[in-house]
């Protein structure tokens, strides 16, 4: 299945990314966004709204012949010794 996410929702993960690399952060601030974000994403999974935006997301991936389920296997890079 495919990430169906709001706008809103990673407009805030944007935010809070660009808090954390800068040079003078707020951490009680970044927190403080982090859990709201995560409140708003709690509540978006509870509402009917998220459920039938699934439900949309994958009629439109069948009208259009798009494999809804993942076909490969995810790729594990080793990580090269530095010499």
């Amino acid at each position: 299945m495919y990430l169906v996410v709001p706008l809103s929702v990673v407009f805030r993960v944007i935010v809070i990314s660009k808090m954390f690399q800068s040079e003078i952060i707020n951490v009680s601030s970044a927190v403080e966004m982090i859990n709201k974000t995560r409140q708003v994403m709690v509540e978006m999974r509870l509402d009917k709204r998220f459920q039938q935006a699934v439900v949309d997301v994958y009629d439109l991936c069948d009208s259009i012949q798009i494999d809804t389920k993942c076909s490969q296997e995810p790729e594990v890079q080793s990580l090269k010794e530095k010499k």
